[in-house]
């Protein structure tokens, strides 16, 4: 990300399911992310989580959510940064009902730079 300041970051997830569920029909995934230069803390603020919802299709397919929002990324980026992100599934969430636990298979980030175009 040296040279791609100002940027925007966006994230689809990619998952799957092995079990039948009881009951339920979708999940919601979380990711927020920090930046982290040369002697910052370990500890320093994340971002704020965005959040998506996806539906499930079938037991063990390949589930690809639509694209987060942007990501506002925590700290103040610079450059050679180390960037942290951190992924979860909202199970209390009202807009996670499925029963049966998921896989989460990877995450893909998309990044855009001031005038680059965006595929997503």
């Amino acid at each position: 990300l040296h040279d791609a300041l100002p940027i925007s970051l966006k994230a689809k997830f990619y998952w799957t399911y092995d079990q039948v569920p009881f009951s339920g029909t979708s999940v919601e995934f979380g990711i927020e992310m920090t930046a982290k230069s040369n002697d910052d803390p370990l500890d320093a603020a994340w971002g704020a989580e965005i959040v998506i919802t996806d539906t499930i299709i079938a037991v063990d397919d390949l589930h690809i959510t639509a694209a987060t929002s942007a990501i506002t990324v925590g700290g103040t980026i610079s450059a050679g940064d180390l960037i942290n992100m951190r992924v979860s599934r909202n199970t209390t969430s009202a807009n996670d009902d499925l029963s049966s636990p998921v896989l989460l298979v990877g995450v893909l980030l998309q990044f855009y730079r001031t005038g680059s175009v965006s595929g997503w």
